[in-house]
């Protein structure tokens, strides 16, 4: 009875856990707020009006990327670059100049007087392929947010990659490798990264497909038909320009982790709770050793409650089996054959 009693104490820290990692903040969420203070909005001023794209934090000493064509008005001489900074009110737009410009490849570097943001880091694409299906966010300031008020925040879109390829942006531009993803991006998206899950910049978003119709002297009425299918750069393009003009930038030393691994990523509260599950785990093994051999093999993946579920139907099992000293093995999902004597889990 004492020793029932000290397996169920043991078991409450792994059941609490359990529904701990279940109700705890999505992972993404805390990504989310650390990427918002790296993405930046890019306004290109000028004698015609204005225009608007995203760019992004690179380097802590105000370097920041974006698409070429966001400021290639800029080279005109009478349009000017500023940048927002997250603080309302146009006089607090901080000025950029142009520092470096691929434009086959549709990317500008720049630097932004008194910019002080984090860096973005880009993810380690030799080691984690840009798979079909891989979950993908879009990060930028479209245009169309402006009608009921100024953006100041960036705007999350879920999505996945639909395929990756390879060509260019235009007839004579290099050949890239471009990935077609299906976050949703609009005119204001241009130059914003797309990350994974990890918030490792994996693209750099660049362009939609739009069904352009003419009007009558020829005048172009753009329609948007055409759905769910976007493009973008990938990011290895341009790690390695700015790898070739001696730019500095962070890159992941590792793979954006799923599982286990990606359940650790999210934080020490949730490397505390996974921590009392493998404790309790342990504990019940050598509680009930040598009287019985107790085997728990806990496969968690993405549904971390199934530990915990798996832990309740070991000990109830051990309890109800224990006098005919049979081995018990449990995976989780499933639970552990019974004796021949039918006996109620």
């Amino acid at each position: 009875m004492r020793r029932s009693l000290l397996a169920i104490l043991l078991t409450l820290p792994a059941l609490f856990s359990g529904v701990w990692l279940g109700l705890s903040e999505d992972p993404f969420d805390r990504v989310a707020k650390r990427l918002d203070r790296s993405v930046v909005r890019i306004f290109v001023v000028g004698p015609q009006g204005a225009a608007s794209g995203t760019g992004f934090v690179i380097s802590r000493d105000g370097l920041a990327v974006t698409n070429f064509h966001v400021v290639q008005a800029y080279q005109d001489g009478s349009w000017s670059i500023v940048v927002a900074d997250r603080v309302a009110g146009k006089e607090h737009r901080r000025p950029a100049e142009l520092v470096q410009a691929f434009p086959g490849e549709d990317f500008a570097v720049l630097r932004v007087e008194g910019l002080d943001r984090p860096p973005v880091t880009f993810a380690n694409l030799g080691d984690h392929e840009l798979t079909k299906g891989l979950e993908v966010f879009a990060i930028g300031f479209p245009g169309a947010a402006d009608r009921l008020g100024p953006v100041d925040e960036a705007s999350f879109v879920r999505g996945a990659i639909s395929r990756t390829f390879s060509g260019p942006w235009a007839e004579g531009a290099p050949t890239i490798q471009i990935i077609q993803h299906s976050a949703q991006t609009n005119p204001g998206n241009s130059g914003g990264p797309m990350i994974d899950w990890c918030g490792y910049v994996v693209g750099i978003n660049s362009q939609r497909e739009a069904h352009i119709v003419f009007g009558p002297g020829g005048i172009p009425l753009v329609a948007d038909p055409i759905q769910g299918v976007f493009y973008a750069s990938s990011a290895e393009v341009l790690t390695g320009k700015l790898r070739q003009s001696k730019i500095a930038f962070e890159r992941a030393k590792d793979r954006c982790g799923s599982g286990l691994i990606g359940a650790l990523r999210r934080g020490p509260d949730n490397i505390l709770a996974i921590g009392a599950i493998m404790l309790s785990i342990t504990s019940l093994g050598l509680l009930y050793r040598p009287r019985a051999v107790v085997q728990v093999v806990v496969y968690c993946g993405d549904v971390v409650g199934a530990c915990a579920q798996a832990i309740e139907r070991a000990v109830r099992n051990i309890r109800s089996n224990r006098k005919d000293k049979h081995e018990i093995s449990v995976t989780a999902g499933q639970a552990a054959p019974k004796p021949e004597r039918k006996t109620e889990a």
